[in-house]
């Protein structure tokens, strides 16, 4: 759920969130560059997400701590893009 956003001077745009995995909300922010083609101007931005903040635990070592080498990142990436026609 996006909260707010605003448009920076360099032409980036800042936006606030609220991120929901399995029942857990955490705030999420990150900065979307625009591209335009067609007509279309198109919004993307990569945000890193520590899937530990949303009690997802399986193989990540901040709850296994004798996993090993057989632990699962606790990172990864959205790649999130904002179509506007």
């Amino acid at each position: 759920v996006i909260t707010g956003s605003t448009l920076s001077s360099d032409g980036t745009l800042k936006v606030k969130g609220n991120l929901t995995i399995k029942a857990a909300t955490n705030p999420v922010e990150f900065t979307a560059m625009s591209s335009e083609s067609g007509g279309i101007t198109i919004w993307s931005a990569k945000v890193t997400v520590d899937r530990s903040l949303f009690d997802v635990r399986y193989g990540s070592g901040k709850f296994f701590p004798n996993i090993g080498d057989a632990a699962i990142s606790d990172e990864f990436t959205l790649d999130i893009k904002l179509v506007v026609r």
